[in-house]
């Protein structure tokens, strides 16, 4: 099982969606990312939904009481007028986890997609992991293991 807070998922359904849009020469990565954001998609429904509604307390109302959306290259944002307490009621909300049956996707699993872009892969976040990681954990571990055997020797 794969632990996600909400509020990552926004970006990840994002990256997903231009990365699931690209050619893949690997079936069994384009499968596992499909089946995540179909996962992704169905726990961000409520959240998006609670989130809206936070929308819709806090933005700043066109004439007819609906929030001011302002399109950007990221989307719609609003023009929220109580901005801290906003942030308050969503960070709440952004910080429930939730889980998904995945495992993190090898970066080398992407590297047969036909134009994508390292701010695709960005957006991914967790999705994808690097070989780096792996190494740079049981570097660390090593490490630990090193200064615990040097600070023995100096107690003894």
């Amino acid at each position: 099982m794969f632990k996600l807070q909400l509020g990552e998922i926004m970006s990840m359904l994002e990256g997903l969606k231009v990365v699931m849009a690209k050619e893949f020469d690997d079936v069994k990565s384009a499968y596992w990312l499909g089946r995540a954001q179909a996962q992704m998609l169905t726990e961000f429904q409520p959240f998006d939904q609670a989130r809206m509604k936070l929308v819709r307390k806090y933005a700043r109302k066109d004439e007819k009481g609906e929030p001011v959306g302002i399109e950007t290259d990221l989307g719609t944002s609003y023009d929220i007028e109580d901005k801290e307490a906003f942030n308050a009621e969503y960070s709440e909300i952004a910080k429930q986890e939730i889980e998904i049956t995945y495992y993190p996707l090898a970066i080398d699993g992407l590297a047969g997609v036909k134009g994508i872009t390292g701010e695709d892969i960005a957006k991914l976040g967790r999705l994808i992991k690097d070989d780096e990681d792996e190494e740079g954990a049981e570097k660390e571990s090593e490490s630990s293991e090193i200064i615990q055997i040097q600070e023995k020797k100096s107690d003894a």
